[in-house]
């Protein structure tokens, strides 16, 4: 998010020596870094989500398929998840042939209803006009500790319409 001017072209009956740059870098707020910062795609633990749920409260709804969810309840939400994994095997022997078949069920829940969309309202560079980003909840099960994902949606569309907001 930066710009470059040069000055001091003149004109064709005049060139100039082109010798004058003004460059304008836009600086991130405080807001859109720390929505960058756990936005990226990568695991956090539930305390780092908990707490920039904590810490931006007026700028964050929260919903998943039944609706609307308070910050409070997302925040209890992220903040107790419970991990409940199932595994069935069945093996057949018969005399010519044998039959194996495995299931395996793993289930993220909490005892709040877990906010599975963030939409997350900020001005994200000075300058700019406020944007609402959209973010996608996920929790990875894979480790021993459940950990928590949060990806932007249609980042790279976020990305050129501010560079056009820039250079307008």
């Amino acid at each position: 998010m930066a710009a470059t001017a040069v000055l001091n072209l003149g004109d064709p009956s005049a060139p100039g020596q082109a010798d004058n740059l003004a460059v304008l870098e836009a600086r991130r707020t405080s807001a859109f870094q720390a929505m960058l910062t756990v936005s990226g795609g990568q695991a956090h633990s539930q305390q780092i989500i908990a707490e920039f749920l904590e810490d931006w409260p007026s700028m964050v709804s929260c919903f998943n398929d039944e609706g609307t969810i308070s910050p409070a309840k997302a925040i209890a939400a992220v903040r107790k998840v419970t991990i409940e994994a199932m595994r069935k095997m069945e093996n057949t022997e018969k005399q010519h042939a044998a039959s194996r078949s495995a299931f395996e069920s793993v289930q993220a829940t909490s005892t709040e209803p877990l906010p599975t969309t963030i939409y997350f309202n900020c001005v994200p560079y000075h300058g700019l006009k406020e944007r609402q980003f959209v973010l996608r909840l996920g929790v990875l099960t894979s480790a021993k500790d459940p950990a928590i994902v949060l990806r932007i949606v249609n980042k790279e569309q976020h990305e050129e319409e501010m560079a056009a907001e820039l250079a307008e």
